[in-house]
This record gives structure tokens, sequence and C-alpha cells, in this order.
């Protein structure tokens, strides 16, 4: 993943926020830097990619329903062998499920 992109999904940024200021976070810094820097060209999208795409929805905090709306368009289909990220998200708090509960497949 070229090094520009990196530091946007990184959870770890946002671990030690609350969730309130996450959402703050998300509308002021990360979404915006998100949307205007992450390549739309499925062609470029990755495994690791995807990998970091859930990893930052998990860390999104209140921006849950947010930043699903800007994330889940950009996860691209995995080989089959290889599994899917995805499936990470079922292990996510169940508080970002209440946050958006028709988001989520039940």
């Amino acid at each position: 993943m070229p090094s520009g992109r990196s530091g946007t999904a990184s959870p770890l940024r946002w671990k030690s926020e609350a969730p309130a200021e996450k959402l703050k976070t998300w509308r002021e810094v990360v979404g915006p830097v998100f949307r205007g820097t992450w390549p739309l060209d499925a062609e470029l999208q990755t495994p690791r990619a995807n990998f970091k795409l859930v990893q930052m929805l998990r860390a999104t905090g209140d921006a849950f329903p947010e930043a699903v709306d800007d994330v889940i368009p950009l996860i691209t289909q995995e080989p089959a062998v290889r599994g899917t990220t995805v499936f990470s998200l079922r292990d996510a708090d169940p508080a970002l499920y209440k946050l958006a509960p028709s988001l989520t497949v039940s």
C-alpha cells in the first residue's frame, strides 16, 4: 500500500479517543482526507487495502454510520482462497451495530 494512505486507515490513532470525539475527528479530519486521497480505481484496491479499510471501520466509534457510507463501496471482492477481510467486522464492538442497524447483516 502506498505510504500516503497508510496513516489514514490507522485505527491506532483513534484508540485513545472517546466515541464522541471519533465522530468529530471523522467529520473534520479523517473523512475528508480519506475521501480526497483514497483511490477509486478498483484495480488499485488490494486485500491489504481491504484489511486497512475494515480496521478503520472498526475504529470509528460513533462515526461508524457515516464511515460505512464512505468505506464499504471501496472494499473489493477477495479471492475465496484467502478468506474475506470483511468477516473480521463480525468481531467488532457490538455498539457499532447499534449505531447503524440498517447497515448490518443479521
